[in-house]
């Protein structure tokens, strides 16, 4: 009878370490999957990530400048949904690219300036709400003179140190968020992830 207790006993401590170890094994097999969820997940959210890229163009010849754009890309996988989009001139937010002129020039001299010196000027500003879908490339912005050299008050407004500013801020369709803060010409920082 000694034997067979101890047997019992043996048989039972050997069960439990035996489950014990069965239970660490399912716990950490359940880490591991809910790591390779996760992971999953992010590589899911990452296949359609947008990345808006701003740059400018400007045509210098040598009667002087010619013309100056900035225009926004999606150059990533997935749509971009613009939160905010704020364009800024010294310490004024503003609405339409011809502000900084006016503020610069007065409204009626602005309004000269353009009709007289320049073909066309292009004044486009992002919506709340707006779906930038990936490769779409979309002008903003576009001042061409009638002749290179003219306008130049113009041109060097838009591209010295007080030239306006814009922030816009953009999410993916998982509802990550990003901000870009930049100058016209002087373009700034990178998208910036946002919590």
């Amino acid at each position: 009878m000694k034997s067979t207790a101890r047997f019992q006993a043996i048989t039972a401590i050997a069960v439990t370490i035996i489950s014990l170890c069965a239970l660490a094994v399912s716990i950490y097999q359940t880490k591991i999957l809910a790591e390779q969820q996760a992971l999953a997940t992010k590589a899911e959210k990452a296949q359609l990530w947008p990345r808006l890229n701003f740059n400018s163009e400007m045509e210098v010849r040598q009667e002087g400048f010619y013309s100056l754009s900035l225009y926004v890309t999606n150059v990533g996988v997935g749509p971009a949904i613009v939160e905010n989009f704020k364009l800024m001139y010294k310490d004024s937010q503003f609405y339409f690219w011809s502000y900084p002129l006016e503020q610069a020039f007065g409204e009626v001299a602005a309004d000269s300036m353009i009709a007289e010196y320049l073909e066309g000027m292009t004044s486009n500003t992002l919506k709340i709400d707006q779906v930038i879908p990936a490769g779409q490339k979309i002008k903003l912005f576009n001042i061409t003179a009638n002749e290179p050299g003219l306008f130049e008050d113009g041109f060097n407004l838009y591209v010295s140190e007080d030239q306006p500013r814009f922030e816009v801020i953009y999410r993916s369709v998982f509802d990550d968020r990003w901000e870009v803060k930049s100058k016209l010409v002087t373009l700034g920082t990178s998208p910036e992830p946002l919590p």
